[in-house]
């Protein structure tokens, strides 16, 4: 089942049935489908103080299928923990990444206000994440998806697109005087 990177975390867990309720799970085969995708939307990027969070408070939702299915193989395998700790590890490189292409003349992008940095994320989408579910690029677009959704409809819309256009504004090449 899955090979060895799935038994770490499934250890002696039964797939079948619940040890606490000892009711039969519902399940699917993650290969066959129904396909889920990740939804990032309700993560917190903010302390309560309103200064930005280190990394993200993430709120990782699966999509798609019956919820029962993506449940019991989040419980069985860990499946937010492990998508937690891969976003926890490749954020900041993430957005340093999208940093740099921002700021890198040939991308043709200058972050002026909300609707631009909104463009870049969408342009930046489009011309650089990979679709599909290998390695982490889904997580990847999920959390450039979630970024935009953000700046689109959230209070805090205007600290996110700033803290954007100052994170490219440390990547720009130093203009000679």
């Amino acid at each position: 089942m899955g090979g060895d990177c799935n038994t770490a975390f499934k250890g002696q867990i039964d797939v079948v049935f619940d040890a606490v309720t000892n009711v039969r799970r519902r399940c699917c085969d993650p290969y066959t489908g129904p396909i889920f995708s990740v939804s990032l939307d309700g993560t917190n990027l903010f302390e309560a103080d309103g200064t930005l969070r280190l990394l993200p408070a993430w709120d990782i939702i699966l999509h798609g299928g019956v919820h029962e299915f993506a449940a019991t193989w989040d419980a069985v395998f860990k499946i937010r923990r492990r998508y937690s700790d891969i976003l926890n590890e490749e954020y900041h490189g993430w957005i340093d990444h999208f940093g740099r292409w921002c700021a890198d003349a040939r991308s043709g992008i200058e972050l002026t206000d909300i609707t631009s940095v909104i463009a870049a994320i969408i342009q930046y989408s489009e011309t650089i994440l990979q679709e599909g579910m290998a390695d982490t690029n889904f997580l990847r677009s999920a959390t450039f998806t979630m970024l935009r959704r953000q700046i689109e409809a959230d209070p805090d819309s205007d600290r996110v697109a700033d803290w954007l256009k100052f994170l490219v504004a440390g990547f720009a090449p130093a203009v000679a005087a």
